[in-house]
């Protein structure tokens, strides 16, 4: 199976709603031919007991109510993806279906109304009239306080996970994960450079690669499989789009540089895996993204609700200061005797800084709470920041200033530039305030 497959079955079980059900029916419809056989062959006295009538009024009662209750559950989850895609951003719904108590709860009412039902149907048999299966239906009972339970940890859990604040943590720790993942290293004491990247790409005989299928989104790069198959061959490989990056039908997708065997186009594809939207898999970007959609949606004149962007910025604060100390400039793969084999786009700080702020400061400008909480955010890069890390920090406060002189009074000027953790109302950072 290539490297493409592979990612794409582990996004699509990430976020199907409907495995974990069907192993669960898969499980009940087992349990319903299953019990009843062992039923007629023992007998126990750690059930309840049954008349014939009241075990099939039981088994009716649980079969009926189950299929409806299912369907007002899924009710309330269409009710609660709708409030999440309006209240935050329409890129959050993936990750709802992607919660392990949504698939668990939806699994065990199907299976508790598939098990009943089989069990109804055995019941009373042709020959069988004084037959009551008395341990299927204390399973069935069981099943149903089950049920019942799991609806309830669900209401609270997806209760809890579209609060803002849980929201906009849940994308934060995600994003952590994918900086310790790409990035472990520490930056060093100069910024490196990809010169060998630009080199290549300027290559006039490297051969171009393009894409011969439809027009979707990069979602992730098998970048050591790429960089094998150079190796294999001998050549160097560079990567055109980046992770994330829209691809249209034809576009070129890979530069080769090839010495003498000729690498496998086919095996370069399978590398790549392709969707429809990008996802968080290889995707940090995509993650500030989402804050900063998030944060541009509380901006709005429709919304007006600057502390819900203040607490993404406390989001985004964490993430950059965890980027200001990492070494990013890692897109690419080289051999033990250090040739370059694969090599890829990837952002810079600058750009990292650019994607996470801009449209904030934009969005936010004349909000006091915004102009503040980015001061904060900014002078504690500044102090967290290399040497040569400082120029694009000192870029952004320069920026910041021109947005506070357009957006405020002189008379609110001090107070407007004034660091702030929370906005307003905390206390100030061991920085002055700016002359602007």
């Amino acid at each position: 199976m290539t490297w493409s497959r592979k990612f794409w079955l582990r996004e699509y079980a990430r976020t199907s709603l409907w495995i974990v059900p069907v192993c669960f029916v898969t499980v009940a419809v087992l349990a319903g031919i299953f019990v009843p056989e062992i039923d007629r062959s023992t007998e126990s006295d750690l059930t309840f007991s049954f008349g014939v009538a009241a075990a099939i009024a039981a088994l009716s009662a649980i079969a009926g109510g189950m299929i409806t209750f299912t369907g007002f559950v899924f009710s309330v989850l269409l009710v609660a993806i709708q409030f999440g895609s309006s209240q935050f951003s329409p890129r959050l719904l993936g990750a709802l279906f992607r919660r392990t108590v949504v698939k668990v709860a939806i699994g065990s009412f199907v299976a508790t109304f598939t098990y009943a039902l089989l069990v109804l149907a055995s019941t009373a048999r042709r020959g069988e009239g004084d037959f009551v299966p008395t341990l299927s239906v204390t399973v069935a009972i069981a099943l149903l306080l089950l049920s019942v339970a799991m609806f309830l940890l669900l209401l609270q859990r997806v209760g809890h996970d579209l609060r803002t604040g849980s929201v906009l943590h849940g994308t934060g720790r995600i994003g952590s994960r994918l900086i310790d993942k790409t990035y472990p290293d520490e930056a060093p004491e100069d910024e490196p450079r990809q010169d060998a990247y630009a080199e290549t790409l300027r290559a006039s005989h490297a051969r171009l690669v393009r894409r011969d299928g439809g027009s979707l989104v990069l979602q992730g790069a098998d970048f050591d499989g790429i960089a094998a198959a150079a190796r294999e061959v001998d050549a160097v490989v560079v990567l055109e789009p980046a992770v994330g990056d829209f691809v249209w039908s034809g576009a070129p997708l890979f530069r080769v540089l090839e010495s003498g065997r000729r690498i496998d186009d086919e095996l370069l594809g399978s590398s790549l895996a392709f969707g429809s939207e990008r996802t968080i898999e290889q995707d940090l970007p995509f993650v500030f993204r989402i804050l900063v959609d998030i944060a541009a949606k509380a901006l709005s004149p429709g919304v007006n609700d600057p502390t819900t962007a203040v607490q993404a910025l406390d989001q985004i604060d964490d993430l950059l200061g965890r980027l200001v100390t990492r070494r990013l400039a890692i897109g690419e793969a080289r051999d033990d005797d250090g040739r370059l084999r694969a090599c890829w786009p990837v952002p810079s700080w600058e750009s990292y800084l650019g994607l996470a702020l801009t449209e904030i400061r934009q969005y936010g400008e004349g909000s006091v709470q915004i102009s503040r909480r980015l001061r904060a955010l900014l002078e504690h890069l500044h102090d967290e920041a290399s040497p040569y890390r400082r120029p694009a920090v000192e870029r952004q406060l320069a920026l910041l200033d021109e947005s506070v002189r357009r957006g405020f009074a002189p008379a609110e000027l001090n107070e407007a530039t004034e660091p702030d953790r929370q906005g307003v109302g905390g206390s100030a950072s061991t920085g002055s305030s700016r002359s602007v």
